[in-house]
Formats: C-alpha cells, structure tokens, sequence
C-alpha cells in the first residue's frame, strides 16, 4: 500500500530559516559533531579536487569523536597539511587502507559485471568494508551462501551477505 501523504498546499507560504533557528533545532550530539562534518568536508573536497589515487574513505566515530580517513599508500603534502590545519577543531585520525575508492569500486563492478550474467548467483549489491579492507557481497535470499561464496572469487577479501528486496509493509 502508498503512503497517505497529505496533500501539497501550493499557496503555502514557505520561510527559508536563518542560520540561528537552524542552530536552534540541534540536539547537542548533532551540536558536536559539526566540526567533525566541516573537517571531513573540506578533506573530500581537497581529495576530489586533486584527483588524488590513495583515497580510500572518510568516517566519523565518536569514541572519542573523530574524522577517519581511510587511505593507501603514502599521504599527500596537501592533506597532510589540510590536516594539521583541521587539528585545532577537529581529531583527525588516518588509518591505512589495503584498498583505495577506485580500487573497491573496480573490482565491484567486475564482480557484479561477471558473476550476474557468468553464473547463477544472484547478486544485490556489492560494496566496500568499512575498513576499506575488501568487499561485501549481497546475494539473493534464494540463492545459497556456499555455492555463492565458492563461485565468487576475487583478489580481495569478501564478506558474503544475504538479502533481497526491500519491501513496504
């Protein structure tokens, strides 16, 4: 069944709020962690910007709060020093990655490419580990996980789930 969504009022009258009323509607979680959002911004943007190969992701944790970013091989000048700018309002931790972003995304398209039409595994999605370490594969409810996980093969570590549709109750 759809949802029952009111209907659009178009002669509504609509207010864009000032930065104030936004600041306003924060819970003090959401509160702390704006440095943290800022920080891993402007990372993004330098590492998009630049192009740069070793990216490999971004996270926040919150134990204690922190910036993680993900990344292979040797750091850049740049973001190193973006970082050592970040610093004063923001922990930023760097944690080496066995896989870079264009890496992961590579081998998942190679792998959605050949086994969706190469074997009968049906796949719904692959994607990276949060670690950057390898892949997690998601294949069909009806299909079964020991045949999927000796058929699928790749050059980086896989972590084989099971699921399907998502479906309105």
């Amino acid at each position: 069944p759809l949802l029952d969504l009111p209907e659009p009022q178009p002669d509504r009258q609509r207010r864009i709020l000032d930065p104030a009323e936004i600041e306003a509607m924060l819970t003090p979680h959401e509160r702390a962690q704006q440095p943290l959002v800022e920080a891993a911004d402007r990372i993004q943007l330098l590492v998009h910007d630049a192009k740069y190969g070793g990216f490999a992701s971004l996270a926040l944790e919150h134990h204690p709060p922190s910036v993680v970013l993900f990344w292979k091989g040797t750091l850049p000048r740049p973001v190193r020093d973006l970082i050592d700018e970040l610093r004063p309002t923001a922990r930023v931790v760097v944690r080496d990655a066995a896989y870079s972003q264009d890496e992961l995304a590579e081998e998942a398209h190679r792998i959605i490419d050949h086994y969706r039409s190469h074997s009968g595994v049906k796949i719904w999605s692959v994607g990276p580990l949060h670690d950057c370490s390898g892949l997690e594969v998601t294949i069909d409810r009806s299909t079964d996980l020991t045949r999927a996980e000796r058929e699928i093969r790749s050059h980086m570590k896989l972590k084989f789930t099971v699921g399907g549709p998502i479906i309105a109750a």
